[in-house]
């Protein structure tokens, strides 16, 4: 019985590098899927962000010239 538990400790400890190598190399694979992906959104953002500051300042502007 002690060595049936050293044995499944044995193959634990053994395989543990070898599925934590496998599972860094998939979210390696993964994260270089979504990279440009991430970067679109990006770019998608920051398109908006700078669309509503020119909106906003155009309806200040507005807002100015209807109170003078």
């Amino acid at each position: 019985l002690e060595s049936d538990g050293f044995n499944v400790m044995k193959g634990a400890i053994l395989g543990l590098p070898i599925i934590g190598g496998i599972i860094v190399g998939v979210a390696r694979d993964n994260l270089g899927k979504l990279e440009p992906l991430l970067a679109e959104l990006r770019q998608t953002v920051d398109y908006k962000v700078t669309l509503n500051r020119v909106v906003g300042v155009a309806y200040s502007n507005i807002n100015e010239m209807h109170k003078a």
